[in-house]
């Protein structure tokens, strides 16, 4: 597997500090999971953050912390078809949005304005031309799909916004799944407008 689209700098700093919501959040920790280069770039995040922590007064732990950790690290979950970072969610069932299109929600504790799902879209299907209310971060399972952007594959993030106007296509051979955080709605263009109400996504 080669990774060659890949999250912001920024983005992962993001992360490392904490600071995106939960659904985009996964995405990242997916990509992180698959992608040893970016993984690399967290762990330096998270260490210049410790680095930064030093210079702060200690804080008190709470009663109980170090045998609450030890008691989670002695409960390995059990093995799922789920990646890594799906594992502790209970996922919803797969729904028909279109033609070789289907939808399964990631529900999150924070969602407020991020919806977190999943999507497993048919091989040689053709998405409808769009762009977004807000952003669209996805993080590719299985199989692939292509846009002006390039060819997406496992592993690889993709980022969209208001800006981005674009007709994915799926590559042939397997269904391709995706995770994907967005906040706000795909917007058709054209005569598929005519399609919004029906796709919901």
């Amino acid at each position: 597997m080669t990774i060659t689209h890949h999250p912001s700098p920024e983005i992962i700093a993001a992360y490392a500090a904490g600071t995106i919501d939960e659904g985009r959040r996964l995405v990242v920790a997916t990509h992180l999971h698959l992608c040893a280069t970016c993984h690399d770039l967290q762990r330096a995040c998270e260490v210049v953050g410790g680095l930064l922590l030093d210079d702060e007064a200690p804080a008190a732990m709470a009663p109980g912390a170090i045998e609450a950790t030890l008691a989670k690290l002695d409960n390995a979950p059990p093995a799922s078809d789920k990646p890594l970072t799906l594992s502790d969610y209970k996922l919803g069932r797969w729904l028909w949005r279109g033609p070789g299109v289907y939808w399964r929600e990631v529900p999150t504790t924070d969602a407020g304005e991020t919806r977190s799902f999943m999507l497993r879209v048919a091989p040689n299907t053709q998405l409808p031309h769009h762009t977004h209310e807000g952003f669209e971060w996805t993080c590719i399972l299985q199989g692939a799909f292509r846009h002006a952007g390039g060819v997406y594959g496992p592993g690889d993030f993709d980022e969209a916004d208001e800006e981005t106007h674009h007709t994915p296509i799926v590559e042939p051979g397997e269904d391709c799944i995706c995770l994907v955080a967005m906040r706000g709605t795909i917007q058709l263009k054209g005569w598929q407008r005519l399609l919004q109400p029906l796709i919901r996504i």
